[in-house]
């Protein structure tokens, strides 16, 4: 079959000359993948986590808030007692 159709045919390619690219190029895409995946989870680290809040954002009103929210929990929470 190969030789009447060529060896484009096969399904795995031949482990020599210009087909070591079909067998190489799979190992290195999911290593560069890998190294990709590991440096970010490291910036994200770094950071704070990927949604993390900036050190320089203003966030007193939140603060505020849920001050606030315990407040009215500890009053709500008596008044059951």
């Amino acid at each position: 079959y190969v030789n009447e159709h060529g060896p484009q045919v096969r399904i795995v390619p031949e482990k020599r000359g210009l087909d070591l690219i079909g067998w190489a190029v799979p190992f290195v895409a999911a290593l560069a993948s890998l190294l990709a995946l590991t440096l970010v989870l490291f910036a994200w680290r770094r950071r704070g986590g990927p949604g993390a809040i900036p050190a320089t954002a203003p966030h007193t009103a939140g603060l505020a808030a849920e001050r606030a929210y315990r407040e009215r929990l500890e009053r709500e929470l008596k008044e059951i007692e």
